[in-house]
This record gives structure tokens, sequence and C-alpha cells, in this order.
């Protein structure tokens, strides 16, 4: 069962002047994050929303999915995505998309089947218009999840499912979680991986950012390497250790260490 709770509110950057709440451009306490509007399947870049001239519309739109999430996959075309752990014994998931757009709003579906809740978006076509659609969701901590933007940002903390995260431009921050498995990729940000608890794998790789992974106590099968930056492996090494630890750029630094 899938209820509902929504809030749409439309405005521009040009009548938040004051405020600036979810605008990309204007006073003091906007939102900066960089918005960036792409396909997904051609391989691209978005576009930066901040460098766009003119007002940017902003809305957002609430609702809960109500039992049976074990699994959550997120595929969108440009916006930033943050996954935060809820209370423990809470069954419920919050989903908030975030639209910001030119001429042409983008939109968004969710399906919920066999315990995969789904959430994808669409973008505002072809022509001037320029947009993205991004997501904030609570869940419960054990749900795996999938997770890929074209350009935004990915955000994880707290969570001990799975964790697959995939940008071709943003950063990756996966914090304080218990996760068994967790591959990150990005196109060109930085990618940092905290851990609680021992992973049975950690594969992080980047084009060109920097890599940093904390680890806690115990001993590590760790690969890593960099094409252009430095490499610093502190945590203990066991090439036969079950917790395996691979970290790759093309240009960054990589870091491999004591989480604190």
């Amino acid at each position: 069962m899938t209820s509902y709770r929504t809030v749409t509110v439309v405005l521009t950057c040009a009548v938040l002047a004051a405020t600036a709440t979810g605008c990309l451009e204007g006073g003091d306490g906007g939102d900066r994050t960089a918005g960036r509007a792409g396909n997904p399947e051609d391989g691209k870049k978005g576009v930066d929303l901040r460098k766009i001239r003119g007002d940017i519309k902003t809305s957002k739109t609430v609702y809960t999915v109500d039992g049976g999430t074990v699994s959550l996959s997120v595929d969108t075309f440009g916006g930033d995505i943050s996954v935060v752990a809820g209370p423990g014994d809470s069954k419920a998931v919050k989903v908030t998309e975030i639209y910001r757009w030119t001429k042409k709003k983008p939109w968004g579906e969710h399906s919920l089947k066999d315990g995969q809740l789904t959430l994808k978006a669409h973008d505002c076509g072809s022509g001037s218009s320029t947009c993205d659609l991004g997501y904030q969701v609570v869940l419960p901590p054990r749900t795996a999840l999938n997770l890929l933007t074209s350009g935004g940002n990915v955000s994880v903390r707290e969570t001990s499912g799975t964790v697959r995260a995939t940008t071709r431009g943003g950063d990756i921050a996966v914090r304080r979680v218990r996760a068994q498995d967790v591959v990150a990729h990005t196109g060109g940000g930085a990618v940092v991986v905290d851990l609680l608890a021992p992973p049975r794998r950690v594969d992080v790789t980047g084009d060109g950012g920097d890599i940093t992974i904390g680890l806690p106590d115990g001993k590590y099968a760790v690969d890593a390497a960099s094409g252009g930056g430095d490499t610093r492996v502190t945590v203990p090494v066991d090439k036969s250790s079950a917790h395996r630890v691979r970290a790759r750029t093309a240009g960054g630094a990589v870091t491999v260490s004591r989480a604190r």
C-alpha cells in the first residue's frame, strides 16, 4: 500500500531573492549544490544550472511508501541523491523529490514491486529548457541501495545494506555505514567511504578525483593505486584477508586508513 502526502510549491529565484531557499542563485542562504541536466543513456555530463541566466523554478513533492521495501533503486539524469537511515524499527520510506527547471518541468515516477522501490526521473526533453530532479530518501537501515545520477552528488548515511553508487560527474559520500559491500564510481568527483563495521568488499573507482576510505580495526586485503596522485595505505594489510578493499583513481590521491 502506498500513501501520499504531497507538497508542491513552485517559486523562482527572483521571487525568493530575500530568503533564497531552494535557489541556485541569489541570497546568502541559497542552495548552491550543482544541479545538472542530461540523459544517463548518452554518457554525457549535464548542464550546471548555476550557469543558467534567468529564473529557475523549484518545487518539492513528498510522499511515503509503506511496508515491504528491501531494496531501493534510484536513477536520475542529473540531480543529487541523498539517502539516510530512519529509526531502526521503521518500515516506511519517505521520499522527497526536488525539482528545478527553467522552462519545462521534469517528471518522476515510482513503483514498488517484489520489495524493490524504484525511483526514476525523466528530463525536460530537448530544446532550450534546463532541469534536474533530485531525491532525498529516509528509509529502513537494512535497505540495499542502487543509486545512479548522471551529474549530481550521492550521499548515503547510517545504513547497513549493500551500497552501489554511481555518478558521472559529482562526489560520492558514504558515511557511518555498516554495509558488507560498497561499490562506488564517479566520473570526475571525489569519493569518501567511512565504515563502522569490517566489510566483505569495498570497490571504489574514479576518473580523476580523490578517494578516501576509512576502515575499522582489522586486517584487509588492499589493492590501491592512482594514475597521477599519491597513494597512502595505513591499515594492516593481509592479502589472505576476507575483507577486500580496492581503490583506484586515474588522477587523484588515494588514502586507505583507520576510520576516525
